[in-house]
């Protein structure tokens, strides 16, 4: 067991379908930086994209293959955890939403977001998820999700089934002018379930009706920023996490100890 890891979180701009240029991107963003864990946003390989039925198999195998190779080539090069979505063609013939932690030694787990965005479209053209993702690395308890998840606390809250984590991990595209919710959701997870919180989100404006603020940020267990960034520029965040600081808080404060017993139940 690690005690401390530094966990990164990287805002960057996206180009809509242009696979190259968004690992391009990405390499030279994180280039020469140090980190345990780094949070990439939502489809990084594509931005956002919800008209998958316009997409060809082709180009959608090539952004998950492609993506994927880059998270296990970045992984095993910084010696890493890497965390982010992708699309990915399921057997149904629609595609998910996915998120991938990938370790420096290949290891790939796979979360499917859950709770798809029915105002813009997603729960259309998506296959939804079903299970709640919990990852164990260098000692560490680590719960997955993606954005619109954020929104909905009984899949995120923690579980003593599960194992109670230590560290939440939120990969988005979260746009304004919802982006002083995003922020608030943040601050309310890491509290409500006493757990530093990684959250990577997009910069940038696709088109003059959708703007990505940035807003991406690392939390601590009492909601405090430890980095952060509100402005819609690119940039790695960075902040050294301490397993044994949270250990301590949750036997002071020992929220966790009361919690309400529960059952998810799939409908």
């Amino acid at each position: 067991m690690i005690d401390q890891l530094v966990v990164a979180s990287l805002q960057m701009e996206q180009r809509q379908k242009d696979i190259e240029a968004n690992i391009a991107k990405v390499e030279q963003l994180v280039a020469g930086q140090r980190f345990d864990l780094l949070v990439l946003p939502e489809m990084w390989t594509t931005g956002f994209i919800v008209k998958v039925a316009e997409l060809s198999p082709v180009f959608l195998t090539e952004a998950f293959e492609r993506g994927l190779e880059t998270m296990k080539e970045l992984a095993k090069a910084h010696d890493a955890a890497i965390y982010g979505t992708l699309l990915e063609l399921r057997p149904s013939g629609k595609p998910s939403n996915t998120g991938l932690f990938v370790t420096p030694s290949g290891k790939v787990t796979y979360y499917r977001k859950k709770h798809l965005f029915h105002l813009g479209g997603e729960a259309e053209h998506f296959e939804a998820g079903k299970e709640r993702v919990q990852v164990e690395y260098r000692g560490w308890q680590i719960r997955l999700s993606i954005c619109y998840d954020l929104r909905f606390p009984t899949w995120l809250r923690q579980d003593p089934q599960l194992g109670l984590y230590h560290l939440l991990l939120c990969s988005a595209n979260w746009p304004r002018p919802r982006h002083l919710a995003w922020a608030r959701l943040l601050r309310a997870r890491a509290i409500e379930n006493q757990c530093y919180l990684v959250a990577s989100n997009r910069a940038g404006i696709p088109h003059p009706k959708l703007i990505y603020p940035g807003y991406s940020f690392i939390i601590d267990s009492e909601g405090e920023s430890l980095a952060e960034s509100k402005e819609p520029v690119e940039t790695l965040l960075s902040a050294c996490i301490s397993r044994s600081d949270l250990e301590a808080k949750r036997q002071t404060f020992p929220v966790l100890e009361d919690l309400d017993p529960y059952q998810l139940l799939q409908i």
